[in-house]
């Protein structure tokens, strides 16, 4: 995961963005979630425009401290579960659209979706809306860092 994690923060530089153009995301979304998925670890930042993620299959090798062969290496992208940039749009208060800059499957990228929210206690709870409008999948994210808006003009996350 410690790859995933240094290709994630290098994503996050590409999020450079002004609050003035910001689409009033809620504050509480913004910072760094680690999603519950079973079989998956999975972690995402979103900032006031945008989100990266990264996640990986749980019984991956861990390739860390050697120096992984060929193999090794294939076996490990072959565990990737996803990685990707998207724009966040909010349609309502509770309700977010996002679309797809870059995704590792390159079907996905300019996909769109939408996803119902609610945040309590640390607690990030989303439902992703179906076709015809009503909410299908459910699943929830722990907040691992809060997103520094004390200074408007830089962006950070705050450990």
């Amino acid at each position: 995961m410690y790859t995933y994690v240094r290709v994630l923060i290098i994503l996050c530089v590409t999020f450079y963005s002004n609050y003035s153009n910001a689409q009033n995301i809620p504050e509480s979304l913004l910072g760094v979630w680690k999603f519950e998925i079973p079989g998956i670890e999975a972690i995402a930042i979103y900032s006031p425009t945008h989100a990266a993620w990264v996640g990986a299959m749980s019984d991956r090798t861990n390739l860390h401290g050697i120096t992984p062969s060929t193999e090794d290496k294939a076996r490990a992208y072959d565990k990737i579960w996803d990685v990707g940039i998207s724009s966040l749009q909010l349609v309502s208060p509770s309700r977010c659209k996002t679309t797809f800059i870059h995704s590792h499957l390159p079907s996905g990228t300019g996909q769109s979706y939408t996803w119902d929210f609610e945040i309590k206690d640390g607690i990030f709870t989303y439902w992703m809306i179906q076709a015809d409008g009503t909410r299908g999948y459910s699943g929830k994210a722990r907040k691992l860092a809060d997103w520094d808006t004390r200074n408007k003009n830089k962006y950070g996350i705050i450990c």
